[in-house]
């Protein structure tokens, strides 16, 4: 684009003339011919063609005859140029040369622009040209008719810059303006943010890096990739000179036409163009030679290559291209603005001298149009000084022709909705003016709404002075000067991929037109809809920068991507999540397991397949392993289809805010997948199956897809997007938690008893009951087996699973038989255990699921594999972090045909060891433990959790204000009484004294009848483990009106509407279960009992062990209950008085009531003494009232076995001494005085060196006050300092 003034490069014509006499005169008409090769041989063409037009004229006068001259057609006024003719009719179904006579036909092309009916004729000559020029312009439809024009895209010369604001730019090399520019801009302030941008967005390409792309900060692009980078949903045509095709920071880049196979010679999509694979070059090759071989024409071809041997600015299209969307991140040369984009490169610059034609640019439109570019990007204008152009006079009247033929041809790209960014020139002109007096200053001046001209600024934010402007003419401005950007170099054949700054308009435009893919990307991820060219222009100007001093455009502003994306968020804000994350950025949510992948949930739907609402609790749960590559977020199987909905949630850590997009691919309707984030819906369009959201911070957040009626022959793929992310994605980082924190119910006491798996399970018969996908799923703690067992690992059983699940059956060794059930043990992970967490499980079976608290990790089911005899299958989990010093629940339930063929396998491994080793797992019977089952002997010597003593332990709880016991917990709440059955003289620890499991409390604490309040109700829970189980499976519990219910071995045997849940067969051998029975709101006298098929449940000290459990290491460290700090060894007492007739409040095992009366610690006064046989009391209140002294400390056991301990009472007292959760002594009256003194004895079977939490608590009446304890542990002595350790809560009293 020439200056505007004479351009430097004419010569005066007269010089020329002399020149031509000078060489006639010298050598005659042969020296002329050889000084003049390229004149002669055009003279000698045009004879020659005078020849043919001659001959053609006369026959097309003779046959049509020539127009008389009163019918001559208005006249069309064409610029001087090629004999080459655009053209277009109102009546699109005219072809052009249908118009013109036959025997001129064959001298003449036509090229026919769908979009826009634009017609190109091509003429072999002139003359023919003029010859059909009649014929076409008769018909009355014409639109426009002028002959072919040229465009141009030169370059300002930047030293020609001589403004006051930058006066340093007088250097003429680029570094030293570039510096200038620079210094410019942090002497404006904008360094300092620059730098803080850069910190932030972490961009590692060294042109960025090193502020060579100046202009990206300047106008906040690094602003907008906080929001998003633009997407490879979005095409951007570049209507430029070419590209270099192989440049590393354009190549990933490109628009690549995938239906096209490239360089087969074939149009395969039927577009018209042939290998058209990155766009097209639509005048790149020469196709028409004079008589001396030179090109005199040219046509397309596939590669749009730039070409440095015709075209002085062959690298003018890389540079462009590169501005608008070179490629983010890779560690080479530069970032484009929106680098997510894909470019389609259309060379609309001639093969001969790299001119751009007005055909070959409508071309282009055609093909951008059709092949479904959303933005053309166009960094050229009219070669203006080529016409004889003079700005302040009427436009000749070519010049509407020419406008007429733009806007014919950007019309449909408007109808579309497509985007034109288009540069202002770069001429120092007002184009208001321009437009004024008719001049065609295309395509800038194109009066569509779908277009947006761009005007030139510096670096601060001032015009630049060579840019055109026009406050009703040029819609932006955009950074025009030194603009870095990619480039290359052909030397000699030689391609150099390099980088380098240029000036103009043309570096300008590119830079919107990365900034308006960015916008439309957001709003087309939103809708699907990426035709919104007007909208687009708006968002971009009614977002620009609005310098101190207003610029000569219509926006008066500077493109700010930043603010333009902001804006567009907020004309989102419909379906934009709008919620905080629901987690800290740099931790998970508490809970009690966690693990990489998603949950798999399954809902019973009465909607249909386009009905995503979920209701209710789901019928089946399990984890699906999204971890890595090899488990990426691809579903195809499903357990159910038809009638349910499947949701997949899981956490998600955003680490960029900004607009993220979620894609579901999938062949199945789209209308039947739903995403949520946050709980809030986000829109997927049908049409891209994708839809975005904000993530407003960083931080974690809840992601949910949900499929209705899912297909197992379908794939259904879950991508993401992040903010700076250039396309969609699998994503691995998937994190699930598990909802709450597994607890034990209230009727287990978290102790290690064994490390062993309880199963339940029933026999089927595979043959009458085949197992299908919800066998498995129907084993639950709720339903009833027939069998119960244990095992330490089924994989370390040396017998087949027939014999270890069904001894002695003949029909065990079967194909068809089967079992079906669960098994159940526990983990309890502490920093001192041998396994680390996260570890991984890994299971063999045919047909099973593992659970961790309550989450499926594992499940293996194969239809065609599982009913197979010896068909196993082997599946490991995702890595799974548990919470440590916390329980967690494992439960494998299975379905194995054929038991005597297969195999069921349970192994673990920590992650890391996963990793790093050959032969990594190991048995897990090395990390279980048991509460419910155990071999007590056995247990106290392995395991040394628990002591044991015989019996039936029962616990009295109080009712609530309104009278009522409703429920109550061993672990959190304290019975007000406590007492153990049978009562057995000189008790051992196996002897066979008995009783009937069925009492009132009045049986066994004398006096609560008559001391009971009126109204007053109780809760009584009684519990052991059993050696036994219940004949044929059936018990009941009366009376029914407390509602009574019972569990054994964690599963509910008894309750309400249930009466027969019992295992028929326990093959437990020498194991024990836990029993526990429970009723509500009794009074004393209510009878309780516990029937086996009718019979009374005998109460004995064999059958029945009751673990105490709460030990405490020598040094004090609790197993399983938290740290049991150990004081001074002493005595710990503090006495308490009730009123009278308080019976209920009597006894406690909890110290708080009377310590607040007491204070704490106690008064130096009462500190402990030399053990609990030495007599001491307390001052009374009044007279002989009854008081009740506790002690509470830790008895120290001095050996392995059976200890026994014996308790004597003095006169008118009475001493209650409770181990662990078990009452090892029974108060002998409770209530009342007691006349005479007494002693008895008792066994427990204790580990060695081990300290057993002990509360003894101490009734007297005596009139002088004084509280005796007497305990000795028979053959060892009195329990002295050495056995009895005081802490209570944490404060240590100190003793001798």
């Amino acid at each position: 684009m020439p200056v505007n003034k004479v351009h430097p490069d004419r010569k005066d014509s007269r010089d020329e003339d002399e020149e031509d006499l000078s060489s006639i005169e010298k050598g005659g008409f042969v020296g002329w011919v050889h000084s003049h090769p390229w004149i002669s041989a055009a003279f000698l063409l045009f004879l020659a063609l005078a020849v043919i037009v001659i001959a053609v004229t006369v026959p097309i006068c003779t046959v049509h005859g020539c127009p008389s001259r009163g019918n001559v057609a208005p006249s069309v006024d064409l610029a001087p140029g090629a004999p080459r003719l655009i053209l277009n009719y109102l009546n699109s179904s005219i072809n052009a040369l249908d118009l013109i006579p036959p025997i001129l036909q064959s001298y003449i092309t036509n090229l026919i622009l769908n979009s826009s009916a634009i017609q190109v004729l091509n003429f072999q000559t002139e003359s023919v040209l003029q010859e059909a020029l009649t014929f076409l312009k008769a018909e009355p439809s014409l639109n426009f008719l002028t002959r072919d024009f040229n465009m141009s895209n030169y370059y300002p010369n930047i030293t020609d810059y001589n403004s006051s604001s930058l006066a340093n730019l007088s250097a003429s090399s680029a570094e030293s303006v570039l510096q200038s520019i620079l210094n410019q801009i942090q002497a404006a302030g904008a360094g300092k943010k620059r730098r803080n941008i850069l910190q932030a967005a972490a961009i590692n390409d060294p042109f960025y890096v090193n502020s060579s792309q100046y202009y990206v900060d300047l106008v906040n692009a690094s602003g907008a990739w906080k929001v998003s980078a633009g997407t490879s949903s979005i095409v951007v045509a570049v209507v430029d000179s070419g590209l270099d095709l192989n440049h590393p920071d354009i190549q990933p880049n490109l628009w690549i036409n995938t239906k096209e196979i490239p360089g087969n010679g074939i149009d395969d999509d039927h577009n018209g163009y042939i290998d058209d694979i990155y766009g097209y070059n639509f005048a790149g090759v020469c196709d028409q030679y004079d008589i001396f071989g030179n090109c005199i024409g040219c046509t397309g071809t596939s590669m749009p290559w730039g070409d440095s041997s015709v075209d002085p600015s062959y690298f003018h299209g890389t540079h462009v291209a590169g501005i608008a969307g070179a490629v983010q991140n890779n560690g080479l040369g530069i970032t484009g603005i929106s680098p997510g984009i894909k470019l389609m490169i259309l060379r609309v610059s001639d093969c001969i001298s790299g001119n751009i034609a007005a055909s070959t640019v409508f071309q282009a439109f055609d093909y951008a149009l059709k092949n479904g570019a959303h933005i053309v990007s166009c960094s050229f204008t009219p070669s203006t000084y080529a016409y004889g152009f003079i700005a302040l006079q009427p436009a000749p009247s070519y010049h509407a022709a020419w406008t007429s033929a733009y806007v014919t041809a950007m019309q449909p790209l408007a109808n579309k909705g497509i985007l034109a960014v288009v540069a202002a020139g770069n001429d120092d002109m007002n184009l208001d003016t321009l437009l004024h007096y008719g001049w065609s200053y295309c395509p800038c001046l194109v009066q569509l709404p779908n277009v947006l001209c761009v005007g030139g600024t510096d670096a601060l934010n001032q015009p630049a002075f060579f840019s055109n402007t026009g406050s009703s003419t040029v819609h932006l401005g955009s950074p025009a000067m030194q603009i870095y950007s990619t480039l290359y170099v052909n030397n000699s054949g030689v391609i150099s991929h390099t980088y380098g700054p240029l000036n103009g308009t043309s570096m300008a435009t590119p830079i919107v037109t990365g900034s308006a893919a960015m916008t439309l990307g957001l709003l087309g991820a939103a809708n699907g809809d990426y035709y919104q060219a007007v909208q687009v222009k708006n968002l971009l100007m009614s977002s620009a920068t609005v310098p101190p001093s207003p610029l000569p455009f219509i926006s008066q502003s500077r493109v700010n991507p930043g603010l333009s994306l902001l804006q567009t968020t907020a004309h989102l804000k419909t379906v934009l999540s709008t919620l905080s994350p629901l987690y800290n950025a740099s931790a998970l949510p508490a809970s009690s397991l966690s693990f990489q992948g998603m949950l798999e949930s399954y809902y019973v739907t009465t909607g249909n397949q386009f009905y995503g609402n979920i209701v209710g609790q789901p019928v089946d749960v399990s984890l699906r392993n999204i971890s890595s590559p090899s488990y990426p977020a691809n579903f195809s199987t499903f357990k159910y289809s038809s009638g349910y909905i499947v949701s997949f949630t899981a956490l998600v850590q955003y680490n960029v805010s900004g607009v993220w997009g979620v894609q579901v691919q999938t062949a199945a309707n789209s209308l039947t997948t739903f995403v949520f984030v946050n709980g809030q819906n986000v829109p997927i369009n049908s049409t891209t199956q994708q839809g975005i959201f904000t993530a407003k911070s960083t931080g974690w957040y809840s992601l949910e897809l949900r499929i209705a009626f899912p297909q197992s022959n379908i794939r259904y793929s879950l991508l993401m997007k992040s903010p700076r992310a250039t396309v969609y994605s699998s994503y691995y980082n998937f994190q699930s938690n598990s909802t709450s924190f597994f607890t034990f119910p209230d009727y287990v006491q978290n102790a290690q008893l064994s490390g062993v798996w309880q199963a339940f399970y029933n026999k089927i018969n595979t043959a009458v009951s085949p197992i299908t996908v919800s066998t498995v799923a129907a084993s639950t703690p709720s339903s009833q087996y027939q069998y119960t067992t244990t095992f330490t690992e089924p994989s370390s059983v040396t017998v087949p699973l027939s014999t270890l699940f069904l001894p002695g059956d003949s029909a065990a060794a079967t194909t068809t038989t089967a079992v079906v059930g669960l098994m159940q043990t526990y983990l309890l992970p502490t920093p001192s255990t041998i396994w680390t967490s996260p570890m991984i499980f890994t299971v063999t079976c045919a047909g099973c699921q593992l659970q961790v608290d309550g989450v499926t990790v594992i499940d293996i089911y194969e239809p065609i594999l599982i009913n197979l005899p010896g068909t196993v299958l082997t599946k490991s989990s995702p890595c799974l972090t548990l919470t440590q010093n916390q329980p967690h629940q494992l439960i494998l339930r299975f379905a194995i045909s054929a038991l005597s063929l297969s195999k069921l396998s349970i192994q673990y491994a920590s992650c890391t060891a996963a990793a790093g080793s050959s032969s990594p797992l190991s048995p897990v019977r090395f990390i279980i433990y048991s509460p419910l089952v155990w071999q007590p002997e056995t247990s106290v010597f392995q395991y040394t959790g628990a002591a044991f003593i015989g019996g039936l332990q029962c616990d009295v709880y109080q009712s609530n204000a309104a009278l009522q016991t409703l429920a109550f917990s061993a672990q959190v709440s304290t019975p007000i009484y406590k007492f153990r059955i049978p009562l057995c003289p000189g008790e051992t620890i196996n002897a066979t004294c008995n009783t009937a499991w069925s009492f009132a409390l009045e049986t066994f604490l004398p006096g609560l009848n008559a001391g009971t309040p009126v109204g007053v109700t109780y809760g009584v829970r009684c519990w052991t483990t059993w050696n036994r189980g219940f004949t044929s499976g059936s018990m009941s519990v009366l009376p029914a009106s407390a509602s009574p219910t019972a569990y054994l071995g964690g599963l509910q045997i008894y309750g309400p509407g249930i009466n027969k849940l019992a295992p028929n067969m326990s093959l437990l051998n020498s194991m024990y279960q836990l029993l526990s029975v429970d009723w509500f709101n009794v009074t004393a006298a209510s009878t309780l009992s516990v029937y086996d098929n009718k019979a009374i449940v005998p109460v004995d000290l064999v059958t029945m062990r009751l673990p105490i459990t709460g030990l405490g290491g020598s040094s004090g460290n609790s197993l399983m209950n938290g740290s049991a700090l150990l004081g001074a060894y002493g005595a710990c007492t503090v006495t308490a008085y009730p009123t009278s007739t308080d019976i209920v409040g009597l006894i406690s095992n909890n110290l708080t009531a009377a310590l607040a009366q007491m204070g704490t610690p106690l008064p130096a006064a009462y500190d402990g003494v030399d053990g609990l046989d030495i007599a001491y009391s307390y001052p009374r209140i009044s007279g002989s009232k009854v008081r009740y002294t506790q002690a509470a400390g830790y008895y120290f056991t001095s050996g392995f076995g059976v200890q026994t301990i014996q308790v004597s009472d003095v006169n008118a007292t009475s001493t209650l001494v409770v181990m662990g959760n078990v009452t090892v002594r029974n108060a002998p009256t409770p209530f009342s005085s007691e006349a005479a003194p007494s002693s008895s004895t008792f066994q427990i079977y204790t580990p060695s060196g081990v300290n057993i939490y002990t509360n003894v608590i101490s009734k007297t009446a005596r009139s002088d006050g004084k509280t005796y304890f007497d305990f000795n542990t028979v053959s060892v002595g009195p329990w002295d300092w050495y056995q009895w350790g005081c802490t209570v809560y944490g404060n240590t009293l100190s003793g001798k």
